[in-house]
Parts: C-alpha cells; sequence; structure tokens
C-alpha cells in the first residue's frame, strides 16, 4: 500500500547509511577498534572522497540511520500487535529477531577466527561471549558486543516487552503508555542529574531509546486518524524532550551534539517521508534493500571489517577503495543469501505459530474508514 510504503523504503535507506557509516567512518578513524573487532591488524586508511562525503562535521550517519530504523519499528510496531496477542505477538518477535542474528552472528565469528589464525591474533571473545551476544544477554552479564551493533537490537528487545505489557492501551491508540514513559524519563532525568547513578548504565541508553521510538507510534496513531495534528505535534514534543533529557543527563552517552543532532534529522526526515507518504515513489532498489535490512545490518561489520583488512593489509594488496567496494558488494550478497535462506522462512514460522485465531473486527478508538487497516493485512512488513 502506497501509503505505507515510506516505512519500507525508509527501512532500505536507514542500513544503507549505517553500512556507509562503518565501512567508510568507523573503519578509517577507528583503526585499533576494527584491530581489536577483527583480530587483524591495525591498518591506517586514506581519505578518499566517499569517506570525505560520509564524515561530516554535522551529522554522523550511524545514528541517523538507527534513528530511522527506531522510527520505523515504532510505527509498524503496533501493525503486528494488532495481529497477535501478547504471547503470539513476542513468540513473533523473537522469531523475527533471534534465528537470522544466530546466522549473521555465526558468519561473521567464522570470519574473524579465520582472521586470528591468518594474522596469529587472539581471539576477541569466547564461547561465554559468543553466547551472551547470541542470546541478546550480554550487556545484562557485562560482556562487550561481538559486532559493535547488537546493542539496538538490544533496545528493540525491550521495546517490544513494552508493547506487548502496553497491548490494550495501544490498541485503543491511547496516550496512557506515552505518558507514563515520559513521567518515568523525567524521573530517571531527575536521579541523573543528582548525581546518584555513577557509572554507564545500558538501561539509561535503553530508557532513553524508548521514547524515541515512541515517536513512530504516534506517527502510527495519526496515520490512523485517531490522533489530530495539534496533539499529535505535543505528543511528539514531549517524547522528543524525554529523549532529549536523557541523552543530556545520561552516563551512557558521549554527549555528542553531532549524534543528537543526527536523531533530531532522523525525526526530520521521518516527517517529510510521512507527509509525502501517499507520493512516494515504489523505488525497487530500496524494496530490495529494506527486504534485506536486517541480516546486511548485522552482518556487515565483522564481514566487512575482516575483508577490508585481508584486502589491504593482505596478500591482495588492494587500495583502500578498492577493498571497500569487494567488501560493500559481498556483504550485500551475502545479506540478500540470509534473506533467503533463513529471515524468511523465520518470518512465515513466526507469522504461522503467532497467529491469533480470531482477532477483534473492530478496535475501539479507531475510526470506521481506518479499520481495514488497524487489522493489518497491508501494513508494511514488520
Amino acid at each position: 500500500m502506497r501509503k505505507v510504503l515510506f516505512a519500507d523504503q525508509l527501512r532500505g535507506v536507514a542500513a544503507l547509511l549505517v553500512v556507509l557509516s562503518h565501512l567508510f567512518n568507523v573503519y578509517p578513524f577507528a583503526p585499533a577498534l576494527v584491530s581489536a573487532t577483527v583480530a587483524g591488524p591495525v591498518v591506517a586508511a586514506p581519505n578518499v572522497w566517499i569517506t570525505s562525503l560520509v564524515t561530516q562535521s554535522w551529522i554522523n550517519f550511524g545514528p541517523f540511520g538507527v534513528g530511522l530504523f527506531f522510527l520505523v519499528s515504532g510505527f509498524v510496531v503496533p501493525f503486528s500487535l494488532r495481529r497477535h496477542g501478547r504471547a503470539g505477538f513476542l513468540l513473533a518477535r523473537g522469531l523475527r529477531i533471534y534465528p537470522t542474528y544466530w546466522a549473521a552472528l555465526g558468519v561473521g565469528c567464522l570470519f574473524v577466527v579465520a582472521s586470528g589464525r591468518y594474522w596469529d591474533r587472539p581471539l576477541p571473545f569466547g564461547w561465554p561471549g559468543v553466547i551472551a551476544n547470541a542470546t541478546l544477554t550480554h550487556t545484562v552479564v557485562h560482556r562487550p558486543s561481538i559486532d559493535l551493533v547488537n546493542w539496538t537490537l538490544v533496545v528493540e528487545l525491550h521495546f517490544y516487552l513494552l508493547a506487548a505489557l502496553a497491548r490494550p492501551w495501544l490498541l485503543r491508540c491511547s496516550l496512557l503508555p506515552m505518558a507514563a514513559v515520559v513521567a518515568a524519563a523525567l524521573a530517571l532525568i531527575g536521579v541523573q542529574a543528582l548525581g546518584w547513578i555513577g557509572r554507564p548504565s545500558f538501561l539509561e541508553l535503553v530508557a532513553m531509546s524508548l521514547p524515541y521510538m515512541l515517536i513512530g507510534t504516534a506517527f502510527h496513531y495519526h496515520f490512523l486518524g485517531v490522533l489530530r495534528t495539534l496533539p499529535f505535534a505535543t505528543v511528539v514534543l514531549a517524547l522528543g524532550g524525554a529523549f532529549s533529557g536523557l541523552y543530556a543527563f545520561s552516563a551512557a552517552t558521549a554527549h555528542s551534539w553531532i549524534e543528537w543532532a543526527s536523531y533530531a534529522y532522523a525525526l526530520l526526515a521521518f516527517g517529510l517521508a510521512y507527509g509525502a507518504r501517499g507520493r512516494v515513489p515504489d523505488v525497487g532498489v530500496l524494496r530490495w534493500l529494506s527486504r534485506i535490512s536486517y541480516p546486511l545490518y548485522a552482518v556487515h561489520v565483522l564481514v566487512g571489517f575482516t575483508l577490508m583488512t585481508w584486502l589491504t593489509a593482505g596478500p591482495w594488496g588492494l587500495s583502500f577503495a578498492g577493498a571497500s567496494a569487494v567488501a560493500f558488494v559481498a556483504v550485500l550478497l551475502l545479506a540478500w543469501l540470509l534473506h533467503v535462506v533463513v529471515e524468511r522462512w523465520s518470518i512465515a514460522a513466526g507469522a504461522r505459530l503467532a497467529r491469533t485465531p480470531a482477532a477483534a473486527p473492530v478496535y475501539p478508538g479507531v475510526p470506521a474508514l481506518a479499520q481495514p487497516l488497524a487489522r493489518g493485512p497491508a501494513s508494511p512488513r514488520s
């Protein structure tokens, strides 16, 4: 459906931006981090034109892409909530996240193991770390992230739990869950301002992200016609203020204005795309990127960094531009393969196993014209 096509296309844009940020920003400017991540040597990368394009003083494409992912998730998850009960929703979401991530993490770890053996360097992880990362409990047991990106998946899981708990209110398009999250954010800001939280906490990062993701849910309410423009703008401002306040006081962030601004730019881009939702063209490349966006996001760091290090510092001796081009194409093809072999099966399995036998035909508070959309058959892929 063209009116929700914008959300699907933005998912592809977000994935592309994150990949470009890691390959052409993090790789050349954080060589020590790359070396530690892939068990390879420290490689100095030159400043090529695409590096200059991706690296700007006013925006960071990594947080910009993550912000788009979070907003799209907040927008589309209520569609899934309407198709399933609480348990079914969590089962479908779990099958959406874990099998594809296990496959991507497994492939990435194989690349790192091969890298460590080739360069004769110790692996940056052991079996406890792999298990903690695979279960996405590494933040709880204080294990480092293996692939540098799975922190967003942990945030997603917390958002799914919040959505499941608040399902009755979200189905009625109630503002109560948003008000509760804003109130909790204000309380946490007060605790942080008083200095009662002394060290970085991942829960702070989750608490900061939840109001931001709920902005996408506010767009969902407006899309269904339940939330009019003025109260919609008020809700967005309140949630954005909660996010900004938590970002400013959180010990878990670098307090970088560029990173914060990048999330703001993502909200602006999402709003513009939403405003043009009935006129968004169906771009084949973006549709394809959207389909492979999750496996691409999950696999690109370990595979891309390993390939770039081996192709530049190894026997091939390629230039940074040539190695990055090969790595970029390789992660795209690998993501497509994971999508075909694993992701499509896991999505279908989740839809089949978690299906609600008899969904209510009418949703309180949703206008009659929006009821077909609320039931979800024409909703964007979630």
